[in-house]
């Protein structure tokens, strides 16, 4: 079975700024093997903790060469955001 991408599990809010070097660091160890890894929101990356929105930290904070994010526009819905912003 070939594998060209990975999509991980929801993380931990509490932990978000901890979750994004795991993040970051899978990401680099699956372009060094060939794989593609994407992160695919849920509402709950759409939340503001300490004036700060998850998921643009998440961007903000990673390489786009190791991490590639869907963007998930139900979910965004759901959050109550504006996909356009």
């Amino acid at each position: 079975m070939d594998i060209s991408y990975i999509v991980p599990f929801n993380i931990y809010l509490n932990n978000f700024r901890i979750a994004i070097v795991l993040i970051h660091n899978i990401g680099k160890l699956c372009k060094e093997a060939g794989i593609e890894f994407v992160f695919h929101n849920h509402a709950d990356e759409l939340l503001c903790i300490d004036n700060t929105r998850v998921y643009d930290y998440f961007i903000k904070h990673t390489n786009p060469e190791y991490v590639h994010f869907q963007a998930e526009l139900y979910w965004i819905h759901i959050a109550g955001v504006n996909p356009s912003e």
